[in-house]
């Protein structure tokens, strides 16, 4: 595969779980099996993502995999209630929107590694 192709199948699968991310929020009753899951997924490609990129790019994801590992250990621990699943679920519908801005495979396919 070239640097493009992992970066786009990466950027995919982050999409595709925070979207399973979104989701699972979304739905009352929580089912803390698939938040977990689908949280730590997405986690793990932002840390792929890191990795493929240039370092000035990959520092500009630091706050992100430092708030989405705030947000996994919060998940885990299972201690949100319905207010802080709904700030949540902003918050990450805000990300979403700066990441595909920010992060987009066009944009950043000439600082790959």
């Amino acid at each position: 595969m070239t640097p493009l192709d992992r970066y786009r199948k990466h950027y995919l699968m982050f999409d595709y779980w925070n979207d399973e991310l979104l989701e699972a929020l979304g739905v009352s009753p929580l089912n803390s099996k698939r938040l977990k899951r689908s949280s730590t997924e997405a986690l793990g490609e932002l840390e792929t993502i890191k990795v493929l990129v240039q370092e000035e790019v990959g520092a500009k994801l630091d706050p992100w995999i430092a708030r989405r590992s705030e947000i996994n250990r919060q998940l885990h621990a299972g201690v949100l209630n319905e207010s802080q699943v709904r700030v949540l679920q902003r918050e990450l519908e805000a990300q979403t929107w700066q990441f595909q801005r920010d992060f987009f495979w066009r944009d950043v396919e000439d600082r790959l590694q």
